[in-house]
């Protein structure tokens, strides 16, 4: 029997209110578990939803040929288990509280559980990247320094009224990347901030928009997911300056900065480990035993 039925639905906006409600009531901190995420990237990934009951959402997907699933929240048992591995190649993103629940017995119904270290999501005490502290943020704070010495950046609170500018921002980073993916979601995301319950800010130096950082909240606003963070480079010590600054103005409930996964790429690795992350929210994926 397939699992999949007719009430698979394809995600669209007018989903957001039934999702939200949903996924507030999740402390895991899985940057995935997110209304905006699964819309922005809804077509990349072929994101179909379908509630199999009040408690269980199941999200399916497609990457590179494959068929996936995710369950944010779910009770497994073999036979659930079973008809989800004959629809889908893998079960992605289970969390660590699923992990710790239903290891043992996924590995007794004969099927692995493996660590998907290259989307782990990279967490930080927001107070380290508020304050730089200690030897470790040495360099980061040189290179904020450095960046106030020599430019000063006035901010505003992304809104209605300056939308364009950060689409400007965007536009001018395009023109060096090739990244088709990440732009048209990130046009999406400037353009549907308020639909999507994202908040950000946009940076300027002598009046002209050169950066901007743009997210949402996550674990019943324990944590902020930092999803677009994009500066005209040129500027040195732009992305340092504008990683501490946005932090030390986010609220004080946010205890955690969630900035998302590497995705395996070497240079993002780096680049995400050298801000000492606090820890992962861990990921995990479930398939069969390959023979």
């Amino acid at each position: 029997m397939t699992l999949v039925t007719p009430q698979m639905r394809k995600i669209s906006l007018e989903m957001k209110d039934e999702l939200y409600r949903y996924f507030d009531t999740l402390t895991s901190g899985v940057a995935e578990y997110s209304f905006a995420n699964l819309f922005l990237f809804r077509d990349t990934y072929h994101y179909h939803i379908a509630f199999l009951d009040n408690e269980t959402l199941l999200i399916a997907g497609e990457k590179a040929g494959e068929r996936f699933c995710i369950l944010p929240k779910a009770e497994l048992t073999k036979c659930f288990t079973e008809r989800l591995l004959t629809e889908f190649k893998y079960i992605k993103c289970v969390s660590q509280e699923m992990y710790e629940k239903y290891s043992h017995h996924i590995r007794d119904w004969g099927y692995e559980l493996l660590e998907d270290r290259d989307n782990f999501d990279y967490l930080y005490l927001r107070s380290d990247l508020a304050e730089l502290p200690g030897k470790k943020y040495h360099k980061k704070r040189n290179m904020v320094k450095n960046f106030l010495d020599h430019y000063v950046a006035e901010d505003k609170e992304l809104s209605r009224d300056n939308k364009e500018d950060a689409l400007y921002i965007i536009n001018k980073w395009k023109q060096y990347k090739e990244d088709d993916v990440d732009y048209k979601a990130a046009l999406e995301a400037i353009e549907l901030s308020d639909e999507l319950r994202m908040k950000g800010r946009i940076y300027y130096i002598n009046n002209e928009p050169v950066a901007y950082v743009l997210g949402e909240s996550l674990q019943q606003n324990r944590s902020f997911l930092v999803q677009f963070e994009k500066a005209d480079h040129q500027f040195k010590g732009i992305y340092q300056y504008i990683n501490q600054d946005f932090v030390q103005k986010l609220p004080e409930n946010y205890e955690y900065i969630n900035r998302e996964q590497d995705l395996g790429d070497p240079g993002l690795r780096q680049a995400k480990e050298s801000y000492r992350p606090y820890s992962f929210v861990k990921k995990y994926r479930i398939r069969r035993i390959e023979s």
